[in-house]
């Protein structure tokens, strides 16, 4: 059996991460497009709604983040994955679900809005 040469990650730990953030996303994508559908359905008055600005905004970050993990996943799996990139990819995530989250704290200040959204993204951050 071949020796493994030593590294810095602990792949329990290194699966847990992405797999709590993959299914973190997977879900937020799964809830915006279910809003999607029911919000394409025309009112009473004959009006379609859509999704927002930070509805697409939210699906953007998700779908990222879901790249981002891949790419993380690809790269340990052939032992290219060094700590700058963990960083950066890492540092990138924070940042876009850090502004998502100040976004929903500021509609928050002016009564508009979501507190399922806002208990979602402080989970995911």
């Amino acid at each position: 059996m071949a020796a493994r040469t030593p590294t810095l990650w602990n792949p329990k730990v290194l699966i847990s991460f992405w797999t709590f953030q993959t299914v973190s996303a997977l879900v937020i994508i799964g809830l915006l497009a279910w809003a999607a559908v029911v919000l394409s359905h025309q009112d009473s008055s004959g009006v379609r709604q859509g999704l927002g600005a930070f509805d697409i905004y939210t699906l953007f970050i998700s779908s990222l983040s879901i790249i981002l993990m891949i790419a993380e996943a690809v790269l340990y799996k052939k032992n290219q994955l060094r700590p700058t990139n963990y960083l950066t990819t890492n540092v990138i995530k924070t940042t876009l679900w850090t502004v998502l989250l100040i976004i929903e704290l500021l509609a928050a200040a002016f009564a508009s809005f979501d507190f399922i959204a806002l208990v979602i993204i402080i989970v995911t951050l």
